[in-house]
């Protein structure tokens, strides 16, 4: 579904960066356990970024630990983490669909199976 609202170019640019805010702000008083120091590390480095920094790639790599916790864990955070790879990764999709062109032609765009 966010796929489908990236490439209607529906993402915009203050709500990627509302939500970038927000998971730095949830990053700040996670705790390690239940996700590993490493991820954790890397999710604040990412966060810590403006949005227009995050690569499609990166985007990808938080909705992967995203994803991870939350089946391990069940919890909020996790599925906020989850959510928010995929849409800044769909906000990029986004800029490049009003810039006139087709992601879903060219790299980096690519559906991974999960």
């Amino acid at each position: 579904m966010l796929d489908f609202l990236s490439l209607k170019g529906l993402i915009r640019d203050d709500e990627a960066r509302m939500l970038g805010s927000e998971m730095q702000r949830v990053f700040s008083i996670v705790k390690l356990n239940p996700i590993a120091k490493e991820d954790l590390e890397y999710l604040k480095k990412i966060f810590s970024k403006d949005v227009d920094e995050i690569t499609i790639e990166e985007a990808e790599k938080v909705a992967e630990i995203g994803k991870k916790w939350w089946y391990e864990d069940g919890s909020e955070i996790a599925y906020k983490t989850f959510l928010a790879g995929l849409v800044i990764r769909g906000y990029h999709i986004s800029k490049m669909v009003k810039e006139g062109k087709k992601p879903w032609l060219e790299p980096p765009f690519r559906i991974k199976e999960s």
